[in-house]
């Protein structure tokens, strides 16, 4: 028989394969929905779940969540909470648009005169020193293009 059990958000975090799944807290224990609604950061929670033996969920029923209205009263914790939401979700857009790139025959094409003289490197050290010139001219280039 479900029962409804308490739990806090802890912002989104990265899961499998870089996705974002919705963390919530029960008595230190974390569990993580890859669909949930948007959270209120240390918002506590209510889900009906089914519970073990032992009093741990066994299933849970994420559309049964519920926002009680109120939050957590450690504001240090939430800040903490709210800036790992905030670099789980650059990540996951970092990532993103790396796999957008990784995939693009323009890039490969600029790049092919680039691998060209980095396969010419002699050492490790030259190739790093290659590569973090050109990584410096293209940010350069990125911070002085027309807005």
């Amino acid at each position: 028989m479900p029962e409804m059990i308490s739990l806090v958000y802890l912002g989104r975090r990265l899961g499998q394969g870089a996705k974002l799944v919705h963390t919530f807290d029960r008595d230190g224990t974390p569990a993580s929905f890859a669909k949930a609604p948007h959270g209120v950061i240390g918002g506590k929670y209510t889900i009906k779940a089914d519970l073990g033996a032992e009093g741990d969920p066994i299933s849970i029923y994420p559309s049964t969540l519920h926002y009680e209205g109120e939050k957590i009263d450690d504001t240090h914790l939430i800040a903490l909470w709210e800036a790992a939401d905030r670099d789980a979700r650059a990540t996951s857009r970092v990532l993103a648009m790396e796999r957008k790139h990784k995939r693009s025959s323009e890039l490969d094409q600029v790049l092919a005169p680039l691998i060209a003289v980095i396969q010419r490197a002699c050492t490790i050290e030259e190739c790093e020193a290659i590569i973090n010139v050109v990584t410096r001219k293209l940010n350069q280039a990125w911070h002085r293009r027309p807005r």
